[in-house]
């Protein structure tokens, strides 16, 4: 898994003695968002999308799950006004999963579980933070490296050459998705990004070769 999220070893073991396996096949939603899930998921393997959709209808793509990982439907844990989430397999993914309920009495009784969900949120808080700057960012490019950048850090798997590799097969749409820019702007700034060597796709995977190259951009 990536070098920045931390592998939730105890929500898994937990899990495995208390909970069920299941496998959704990819486009398969774990969460509506329309409805109200019991469940909390633990990512065995596989990848999950998690979106929201915008004032004028378009979907979004807020972040993803990956394996190691613990997750749950926005406000599971209390009752404010908040963003109406959907969670669906990226790719073919197993879950360990458990109803919410019987997850948060345990964590009440173990402070090791509970530190590794305090890890989970500081972590996400960290990535939407990073969210909230690229997004903001009015100029494409500028948006476009920043989120390349944001993926380098929380996605990225460091290689031994001091490439990073983003773990997450991605496609135009979803950059389009997350950084609220045009496909056609997305293609082209991408394509000017490949032709400097700044990134390679290989197989829907990017790799940034050299990170402080691309953060020069900016």
């Amino acid at each position: 898994m990536s070098d920045f999220h931390s592998y939730a070893h105890n929500h898994l073991a937990y899990l495995k003695k208390h909970g069920q396996t299941v496998t959704y096949k990819k486009g398969q939603l774990l969460v509506r968002r329309e409805e109200d899930s019991p469940w909390i998921f633990f990512i065995e393997s596989g990848y999950v999308k998690m979106m929201f959709t915008d004032d004028v209808g378009n979907e979004r793509v807020l972040g993803f799950g990956i394996p190691g990982m613990t997750i749950a439907q926005s406000g599971s844990f209390y009752s404010l006004p908040h963003v109406e989430l959907e969670y669906e397999a990226h790719t073919d993914c197993t879950v360990w999963r458990m109803p919410r309920t019987e997850f948060i009495a345990a964590m009440k009784s173990s402070p090791e579980m509970f530190q590794e969900w305090h890890q989970r949120v500081l972590q996400n808080h960290n990535l939407l933070v990073e969210r909230i700057l690229y997004v903001g960012e009015k100029q494409p490019r500028r948006r476009v490296i920043g989120w390349l950048l944001g993926m380098g850090r929380y996605y990225s798997i460091c290689q031994p050459d001091g490439s990073y590799l983003v773990e997450i097969p991605m496609n135009q749409d979803i950059i389009a998705s997350f950084t609220h820019l045009r496909r056609e702007t997305i293609s082209k700034i991408i394509s000017e990004l490949k032709s400097r060597n700044l990134i390679v796709i290989e197989n829907r995977l990017i790799c940034i070769p050299n990170i402080e190259a691309l953060r020069n951009e900016l």
